[in-house]
């Protein structure tokens, strides 16, 4: 089994490496809210060259998240602390989000691309290249990765 799986740019200048715990538990926590849409944020840190997100932990939804069969609301209760605790612990720090779309393809909604343009326009982020992980309703629960830089379109990731 892998320790961990490796999304890359088709250019290649773009790279997220997520640890094989992570993968597990965003699949645990899609089974948990199934047929309902769930999430939470990326946390980590990344190389020294910055070519590569090293995602090494991720959270829940928070408990003031809103689910549905279609979309997702995730609330913020409680992640100041778990960042705050991480940076303190590991300084690992915000890196994006995660959701679960149980019925579709996972690619970006309208909703998805506004809300991650948003998230890397904003100073108060410290993210202007945010990813977003989502993963699939199907059988084997895949993952897609993308980048999402403040200056271009988003970018897909492709497994490596």
């Amino acid at each position: 089994m892998r320790d961990s799986y490796t999304y890359t740019s088709k250019d290649r200048l773009f790279e997220v490496t997520l640890h094989r715990q992570v993968c597990e538990m965003m699949r645990e926590l899609c089974g948990k809210l199934h047929p309902k849409e769930t999430g939470g944020i990326l946390i980590g840190y990344y190389s020294e060259d910055q070519h590569t997100a090293i995602i090494t932990k991720i959270t829940g939804p928070p408990g003031d998240s809103k689910h549905g069969l279609a979309w997702f609301e995730r609330g913020t209760e409680g992640l100041q602390n778990i960042l705050d605790n991480a940076w303190e612990k590991e300084q690992v720090y915000y890196l994006g989000e995660w959701h679960y779309h149980p019925k579709d393809f996972p690619s970006p909604s309208s909703i998805d691309i506004n809300q991650m343009e948003l998230i890397s326009k904003n100073p108060k982020y410290h993210c202007p290249e945010p990813i977003l992980i989502i993963v699939n309703g199907d059988t084997n629960k895949t993952l897609c990765a993308y980048v999402f830089p403040s200056d271009k379109s988003y970018i897909s990731l492709e497994e490596f």
